[in-house]
């Protein structure tokens, strides 16, 4: 069985630091962890990429997004991702929200992070 494809990630550097300073420490290691490994396979593998739904329960729209989780195996926090062009390949995918996928209490999930950046940009 062949490979799956790997899709090049972008990060929206100013995105992320802003959402790594509201989470635990935990979350910080989790996404370094994964951005070796993109670094070292030159992307995310294709398997490892969920659609997000277009229109969730909680109201979130976010219809042509991607989302992974980190770490895979835990899904505990969760990186949403949009198509974007990219120099040397046919697109690649830019992380431009990162947090908790299902938080309790009134923490923003990173759906409504990525809902509110998508829909309402500052």
């Amino acid at each position: 069985m062949p490979a799956p494809a790997v899709v090049p990630i972008l990060f929206d550097e100013a995105a992320i630091v802003y959402d790594l300073d509201r989470l635990p420490a935990g979350a910080r290691i989790a996404l370094e962890t994964l951005r070796k490994q993109i670094r070292h396979d030159g992307g995310l593998p294709t398997t490892r990429l969920k659609k997000c739904a277009a229109e969730a329960d909680d109201a979130t729209q976010l219809p042509h997004c991607l989302k992974t989780y980190v770490p895979w195996e835990q899904n505990k926090w969760g990186l949403v991702l949009l198509v974007v062009a990219h120099p040397q390949r046919p697109f690649a995918l830019r992380a431009f929200a990162y947090g908790t996928r299902h938080p309790t209490g009134v923490t923003a999930s990173v759906y409504q992070i990525a809902h509110k950046r998508l829909n309402h940009p500052a």
